[in-house]
C-alpha cells in the first residue's frame, strides 16, 4: 500500500474488488421505491438459509451502531467495494429472521445513508442480491433465483420486477 493510500484510506485493488453479480449473465431487476423496514421484513421472507447482510458504507451511530457492532460478524465472502474513497466500515450480518426483525425496528426513524449505501446479500458463497446505492438505483438479484421468490420479494416491496436482456 502506498503512502498516498494509507493517508487518505483509499481502498487497494485487492479492497475493492471482490464477488458481485455477473451481469453478463441473466440477472432480475427490482425497480422502484420502498423503506429499509419494508425490504428489511421482505427480506426475512426471502434470503436463503445461512444468508449474510452486508452493509456498506453507513453512517450508524447510537443504538444503530451498537446492534451493528454486535451482530456483526467476519466476513465470509469479500464483496467487491461500491465505495472507491474514503474506504468504507462494512457490516456482515446473518440474515436470521430475529436479526431482520430487530434491524427493521431500528432504521424505522432513520435515513437510508445513515445505516447503508449500498447493500449486498450473499449465501453460499455467492452474491445473491446487490443493490449499489440503495433506495436511488435498481436493486439486481441473481437470475439463478426462481421466479416465484423473486416475484413474491418484488411485491412484498411494490416493486416492479423484470429480467435483464441477454446481453448483460
Amino acid at each position: 500500500m502506498g503512502l498516498l493510500q494509507r493517508i487518505f484510506h483509499i481502498p487497494t485493488s485487492e479492497e475493492r474488488n471482490g464477488a458481485h453479480l455477473d451481469l453478463s449473465k441473466l440477472y432480475w431487476i427490482l425497480e422502484g421505491k420502498t423503506t429499509f423496514p419494508h425490504f428489511l421484513h421482505a427480506l426475512c421472507r426471502f434470503a436463503p438459509e445461512g444468508s449474510i447482510l452486508c452493509l456498506e458504507d453507513g453512517s450508524p451511530i447510537g443504538s444503530l451502531k451498537q446492534f451493528l457492532d454486535e451482530k456483526s460478524i467476519p466476513e465470509q465472502l469479500h464483496i467487491a467495494l461500491g465505495t472507491l474513497w474514503p474506504m468504507p466500515v462494512c457490516f456482515h450480518i446473518p440474515a436470521t429472521p430475529d436479526n431482520l426483525a430487530q434491524l427493521a425496528e431500528l432504521v424505522s426513524e432513520r435515513i437510508p445513508p445513515e445505516v447503508a449505501s449500498h447493500v449486498h446479500l450473499y449465501a453460499r458463497n455467492s452474491v445473491v442480491l446487490e443493490w449499489h446505492d440503495a433506495f436511488d438505483q435498481d436493486m439486481y438479484i441473481d437470475g439463478a433465483v426462481d421466479k416465484e421468490s423473486v416475484r413474491s420479494f418484488a411485491d412484498a416491496l411494490s416493486m416492479t420486477l423484470r429480467l435483464s436482456d441477454s446481453n448483460g
